[in-house]
């Protein structure tokens, strides 16, 4: 059932302004956060957000980055993740020295957390993560922050709606075609006599 909140929202003539789409991404998290403990969710150190050379990423962990902030998170959370700031545009030229880049996180217990990775350009194709901060934010500030279209979140989650519907539905359907084959077996066996 959706969100009652989302649609009232939703339901007008003009674009919602920034402080509108902090509403609906409010009312989006609202109903996601209850079934958040039932889907797989990344680890932010499985995150593959740094370039290993021209070509590929590497994960956080590879690198044993120092974590700071708030204490309740670490490399270990898991979550629904989007790179945004400084990511996605191609190769970032290791070797400029200190450069940052901004994650959001919408974590498995739901609260919204900006992620900050500092890192270094390590050799001439390698960038390494010297350091990560994990704070609790509100959305507004994080929106803020990353600089980012709030509609592009809200779309995101969305997203990620859609594939947990896919894979359980994909999930379903191998789960159904051996039940189906059980069933057959089980059938034929029964018209076996008993001695």
């Amino acid at each position: 059932m959706p969100s009652p909140k989302g649609l009232e929202m939703l339901i007008r003539k003009d674009q919602p302004t920034n402080e509108e789409w902090f509403g609906l991404l409010e009312a989006r998290r609202a109903l996601i956060k209850p079934h958040l403990d039932s889907f797989t969710l990344d680890e932010l150190g499985t995150l593959h957000v740094l370039s290993k050379n021209r070509y590929e990423w590497h994960n956080l962990y590879l690198d044993s980055p120092v974590v700071h902030g708030d204490q309740r998170f670490s490399l270990k959370t898991q979550g629904i993740f989007l790179n945004e700031a400084n990511y996605g545009n191609g190769w970032n030229g290791c070797g400029k020295g200190p450069q940052t880049k901004l994650n959001w996180c919408l974590t498995r217990s739901g609260e919204w957390v900006l992620i900050t990775i500092n890192f270094t350009g390590w050799s001439p194709n390698y960038e390494r993560a010297e350091s990560v901060e994990i704070k609790e934010m509100d959305i507004a500030t994080i929106v803020t922050n990353v600089g980012n279209d709030p509609r592009r979140i809200w779309e995101s989650l969305g997203g990620w709606i859609r594939y947990w519907m896919r894979t359980r539905r994909e999930l379903y359907n191998r789960a159904l075609t051996l039940a189906n084959i059980v069933e057959t077996e089980e059938a034929v066996l029964s018209l076996i006599p008993r001695y």
